[in-house]
């Protein structure tokens, strides 16, 4: 999701490439949320973070949900480069598929303005 939006917002000069930490599935209802805002990342296969492209990273964006996600390991030479962004897990917090879907649309948002913002964090580091 926070790929698609980085490449909706037009954000130049800059390749993003994401991946889960943890689970390598695609839920449903991100490809919706996003497909409601014109963006299509039904064809984006989610994979998991891969640590040698951590090494090459300008910068890492590390997503996840601070209560309800368990701790993830990122290379302790990297830690620099990376910048935290608390986003809810829908898959974790939702008791129904209602529930789940609305946060997926909540996160969607969110996303949008965290990426949004991005740019200020990239023109540091040019």
């Amino acid at each position: 999701m926070a790929e698609g939006w980085a490449q909706k917002t037009g954000i130049s000069g800059w390749k993003f490439d994401s991946g889960g930490w943890v689970d390598a599935r695609t839920n449903i209802f991100s490809v919706e949320a996003m497909k409601e805002l014109c963006i299509d990342i039904s064809k984006k296969k989610k994979k998991k973070a891969e640590f040698h492209k951590l090494d090459n990273a300008s910068v890492i964006i590390a997503i996840h949900d601070f209560e309800e996600d368990l701790e993830f390991e990122i290379p302790h030479h990297c830690q620099k480069k990376v910048v935290h962004w608390n986003l809810p897990n829908p898959e974790k917090r939702a008791k129904t598929p209602i529930e789940q879907w609305v946060i997926y649309q909540e996160l969607c948002d969110s996303l949008a303005i965290k990426v949004k913002s991005l740019q200020d964090v990239l023109d540091t580091i040019t």
